[in-house]
């Protein structure tokens, strides 16, 4: 992620295309004089389009987020249940009950091979997961959600600053157009 201090460069640079062209829009209100109804109906169609890109961008990367989340919840959710199970095998082996803090003290007694020492085991199977694979994965786990929190964050601030250029590409257009009786802005 590139984000930078100045306002033009607060956008994240892979998405720079699909941000509202602030500049293009501003050069056509500009570039239009004497303005008539050919060039409104001109700005108001390429305000549209815009609006059109910058939703559309927006609700699918929403949509990716939300397939990765629901895929992050499933993946949790299947590693806690198997270490529910893991600790209750291994209570009803010990014939004690563990606690929290003896899953990791005991990872490397828990993360030997069940077949002998066979490397055809495959360690990201969650049904054939010791509890320090489940916890190394819970750690992996925990990576990828700092990433998805900071990819949501990424999706704000890029739905923040369309907003704002919205608003304000609209205000210059009324302030230059609208007659003064009208604008309440």
């Amino acid at each position: 992620m590139t984000v930078c201090a100045n306002r033009q460069d607060s956008r994240y640079s892979e998405w720079a295309d699909q941000y509202i062209a602030y500049g293009q829009l501003k050069k056509e209100i500009k570039g239009n004089l004497p303005w008539n109804d050919t060039a409104e109906a001109n700005f108001i169609q390429s305000l549209k389009n815009e609006l059109e890109k910058c939703e559309k961008f927006q609700r699918s990367k929403a949509e990716q987020l939300m397939v990765k989340i629901d895929d992050l919840e499933k993946e949790v959710l299947g590693l806690v249940e198997k270490a529910s199970e893991e600790e209750d095998e291994d209570e009803e082996e010990e014939g004690t009950k563990r606690t929290p803090g003896d899953m990791e003290r005991n990872v490397n007694e828990d993360d030997h091979d069940q077949d002998g020492g066979s490397d055809d085991e495959d360690d990201d199977d969650e049904s054939t997961m010791s509890v320090g694979g489940i916890e190394e994965r819970f750690r992996e786990l925990e990576e990828e959600v700092s990433v998805l929190v900071a990819d949501v964050h990424d999706l704000a601030l890029f739905t923040k600053l369309n907003f704002t250029g919205f608003v304000k590409i609209v205000k210059k257009h009324d302030v230059r157009f609208l007659p003064s009786c009208l604008y309440l802005g």
